[in-house]
């Protein structure tokens, strides 16, 4: 391949057949030789690029920086700002023959970025969209449009001739919206605040502006020219293509749906055929004069989000797409801007912005570094701004109180039930019967299903009684299951269910926003392990157990942490009454955790059916870390506990003096088979001498160190386990 400049064109010959492999190093004799080949120069070239942007990465990322700012920093590096200006990096590494495979991949990058996201989103949630967002995202769009239009008319001369306004002001469309992906991007994988107030408002404010931008692109590419014949000759193809794409293409894809079992792979050579019409898109709107990045973008949107085949193409395509592939593109347009030139160019924005604005201005090299200036300063700024400025944990803030320790005797109590799996219901409905509910003293529940958000962009949070159920039958499943239960407990308790469809690393903001919403005092989640029925551990969830620890860390209000080994529901018989009940024990140290869980039990013992235990251990040398204002509302809720041990023989209040934590220990594995329910405190960070030496040994630190103890491997006992976190609230010990 060889090039040659005569008279300012530029000439290419290229070899046929084009020399692919190289015989290698040794055979070649050196290495200026083996890049004339193209296989081993690409694969220098992408050496070369993910070495330096990763290598960037590496240190940005700790102050808050994303890999999109990484790869522009590195198209800076390898370009004429710095290393591209030395004949080596110019005609060597880089030179004019090799750009058109790099380029080509870089390309076929972006076409896929924009088909996956379009995958990602659901165009029906337009049609969900709230005046806010309505009102922001065609604001967002209108108004910088208005200035381009005023722009125009100040310096209609810099503009070119009148036949080309209409064709200038789609170019002026294009500039005034932000797309849907990008925002996508920014709100979910740099900022990861998508399930945040600010971030759902993003979103959907997007998501209107890209519609309309994309609906004006495409009419003034029809009118551009004045011409009814020309508008009406170029709009039957486009015409076809989304006839076909609606009626055709989408309920095939439906019927492949349908005809795919449930939580089973769908076909590959269907996700195949799949990339392969995306692709064929983008030649197909080439050939009808539009602008070709939208073919793929459109037919992303036909396809079905979500599980399983927009999932299924996110997951198989993605990773090298976008994490390789428009990586690519960054740098290698990056490598195109050299920076030295804005200097020069710094007082001449008019020209810039005319260039910007105009569908046939030239973009000389001057114009084109100005603009990838402005978008590495606003790709590094803005998200570190909003990071700095925006924190959603913040309305969680523990002002007012809301925990379990501070209603009324006789108050309705609001739990906030999280469920993963269908079979969590059952340990719930078990848990809010001990709670004991009746018309004096109700419960009202919130079921939240947690469903992992896979292949799509925008996190949903539904109310089932407002509105329609999801598709997904496990969520059908839970609905049913609570529906039934408030059937039976008409009187007493009522549920309200929500299904939250999220990535799992901020599910916790969906759980402490519906809590702070509906004012509930307690979260009810599941612990991350499961037990067999032969009491081995089942399985563990390493992702619930993380979502666990955020919502410790964040929750507004008091939280438990349950599990249920098998015993809670196996009532056993009273003998002095004949009646089954349900035995309860309360391990009590002090501090503010343990009287939020002795909050809970004496409501739970209310119930004839419930006997309750409560073992108080203390120190022998009395050498307590605790303050006195804390020791004084423990002493106030142990003597309220002897007064009512005192009148109802189902409670009992026992005491064990314990010189450490494995004499601790010793006493608790001897009653650890003797109850269907132990509620414990949390007690996070306490130190006293009743838990000496056990801190060490903990495995899981969200449950406390007898949670723990009571969730370990080497304790054989079938009773369930309720952990209870107080609400952390702000100046206040309660």
């Amino acid at each position: 391949m060889e090039t040659s400049y005569k008279g300012g064109n530029m000439t290419t010959c290229f070899l046929i057949p084009p020399k692919v492999n190289s015989p290698g190093i040794l055979a070649s004799g050196n290495l200026t030789k083996i890049l004339t080949y193209t296989m081993p120069h690409l694969e220098l070239q992408l050496a070369l690029i993910f070495t330096i942007s990763y290598s960037i990465h590496y240190f940005l990322k700790r102050v808050g920086a994303s890999l999109f700012v990484s790869c522009l920093l590195a198209g800076l590096i390898l370009g004429p700002t710095c290393l591209g200006r030395y004949e080596t990096m110019r005609k060597v590494l880089f030179n004019h023959e090799s750009q058109d495979m790099i380029n080509t991949a870089a390309r076929f990058g972006f076409s896929m970025f924009l088909f996956l996201s379009a995958v990602k989103m659901d165009a029906g949630m337009i049609l969900q969209t709230g005046h806010k967002a309505l009102s922001i995202g065609i604001l967002g769009m209108v108004v910088p449009l208005a200035f381009s239009v005023v722009y125009e008319k100040l310096y209609r001369d810099d503009f070119p001739e009148e036949n080309e306004r209409i064709a200038n002001l789609r170019a002026m469309v294009i500039q005034s919206f932000t797309s849907f992906p990008v925002i996508a991007c920014l709100v979910g994988e740099q900022l990861k605040i998508t399930n945040s107030e600010l971030g759902r408002l993003g979103l959907s404010s997007a998501l209107v502006a890209d519609t309309l931008g994309n609906f004006g692109t495409i009419v003034l590419s029809l009118v551009k020219r004045t011409n009814l014949f020309f508008a009406i000759k170029n709009g039957i193809p486009l015409l076809i293509y989304f006839l076909v794409l609606v009626f055709i293409i989408r309920p095939a894809m439906l019927w492949v749906i349908r005809r795919t079992p449930e939580r089973k792979p769908i076909n590959t050579s269907f996700i195949h055929l799949t990339v392969a019409l995306a692709i064929a898109s983008e030649v197909y709107f080439h050939f009808v004069d539009q602008m070709q990045f939208l073919g793929p973008f459109f037919f992303g949107l036909a396809v079905p989000a979500g599980a399983p085949l927009g999932s299924a193409l996110v997951e198989k395509f993605s990773p090298f797409s976008i994490g390789v592939l428009l990586n690519l593109l960054v740098t290698t347009s990056m490598m195109r801007a050299d920076l030295w030139l804005i200097i020069s160019q710094i007082t001449k924005l008019k020209t810039f912005t005319t260039a910007i604005l105009s569908i046939n201005a030239t973009m000389n090299e001057e114009v084109f570094a100005l603009t990838a200036f402005s978008i590495l300063c606003n790709a590094t700024i803005v998200p570190i701004l909003v990071k700095l400025l925006y924190d959603p944990s913040r309305k969680y803030a523990g002002y007012q109180s809301r925990n379990i320790s501070s209603l009324k005797p006789n108050s309705e109590l609001r739990i906030l039930a999280c469920i993963h799996r269908p079979d969590n219901v059952d340990s719930v409905i078990k848990l809010i019967d001990v709670c004991h509910p009746t018309k004096e003293s109700p419960i009202s529940v919130f079921a939240l299903h947690l469903i992992k958000l896979v292949g799509r962009s925008t996190p949903v949070l539904l109310c089932h009684q407002k509105q329609k159920p999801v598709s997904n039958s496990s969520s059908q499943q839970v609905i049913h299951a609570f529906n039934l239960y408030e059937q039976t407990k008409w009187d007493t308790v009522s549920v309200q269910t929500f299904t939250a469809i999220s990535s799992s690393q901020l599910m916790h903001e969906d759980i402490c926003t519906l809590a702070l919403d509906k004012r509930t005092p307690l979260i009810l989640v599941p612990l991350h392990r499961t037990w067999s029925i032969h009491g081995t551990i089942d399985s563990e969830d390493q992702n619930l157990r993380a979502l666990n620890c955020k919502v410790l860390e964040k929750a507004p209000c008091s939280v438990g942490i349950f599990f249920d080994r098998g015993r809670l529901g196996r009532r056993s018989v009273k003998a002095s009454s004949h009646v089954s009940v349900v035995s309860l024990c309360m391990i009590f140290f002090g501090g503010g955790d343990d009287r939020e869980a002795l909050s809970l039990a004496k409501r739970m013992v209310r119930s004839s059916n419930a006997s309750l235990t409560v073992i108080h251990f203390v120190a022998n040398d009395n050498k307590t870390k605790s303050s006195t204002e804390d020791k004084m509302l423990d002493d106030e809720e142990l003597e309220g506990l002897k007064q009512i041990s005192a009148r109802n023989e189902s409670v009992v209040y026992r005491k064990y003096e314990v010189n450490n934590g494995p004499e601790t220990v010793l006493i608790i594995r001897s009653f650890a088979n003797l109850y269907d329910l132990f509620l414990l405190g949390r007690r996070f960070g306490i130190v006293s001498a009743q838990t000496t030496g056990l801190s060490e040994w903990s495995e899981l630190p969200e449950l406390g160190i007898f949670g723990d103890f009571f969730a370990s491997k080497d304790l054989k006992t079938r009773a369930s386990v309720f952990v209870v976190q107080k609400q952390k609230q702000i100046n206040r010990l309660r």
